[in-house]
């Protein structure tokens, strides 16, 4: 690639970062925990401050700006792998079916319910990764399901075999 090209995508990039690094400085996302409920998770501000932005090119080029070298869990992020693998395991038709792909702008635990598709709307909300997460399996045992996800995630992110 063309040096010139790559640093004006590089001088980009770490003007977004720069601009989105501190949009939510004193938000953090509640998590659920059985018993518990919603609460917000005891994070050392350090960690509360990272932030990271990856551009993969077709052509096997990374551009990163931020904290791209550190590791982080994927939570959400992990509903795209998943959305994926569904597709892969089920075809398009079968997957929107079952779910729709509304951009809704409802909150990640929304369980909203497409009553005129009868489909739950999008499959990056908790309630739509949970049918997602079902169509991965497509009809096999739930091992095997899960281990699609986790060597999805894996192949995505080389450091997660250390929690697998």
């Amino acid at each position: 690639m063309d040096q010139e090209v790559v640093g004006r995508i590089n001088r980009r990039l770490d003007e977004l970062y720069r601009r989105h690094l501190s949009l939510h400085d004193d938000e953090v996302v509640g998590y659920y925990e059985s018993d518990a409920g919603y609460h917000k998770p005891e994070i050392l501000d350090e960690e509360q401050k990272r932030f990271s932005i990856c551009l993969p090119t077709t052509k096997g080029e990374v551009f990163v700006a931020g904290d791209h070298d550190r590791p982080f869990a994927l939570q959400s992020i992990s509903k795209t792998f998943v959305y994926g693998l569904a597709l892969e395991a089920c075809e398009r038709e079968r997957v929107l079916a079952r779910l729709g792909v509304e951009p809704n702008g409802d909150a990640f635990n929304s369980i909203v319910f497409d009553e005129r598709h009868n489909c739950l709307f999008n499959p990056m909300v908790n309630a739509g990764a949970l049918a997602t997460t079902d169509l991965v399996g497509d009809g096999d045992a739930l091992e095997t399901a899960l281990e699609r996800i986790l060597d999805a995630s894996s192949d995505a992110t080389p450091e997660a075999e250390t929690w697998r």
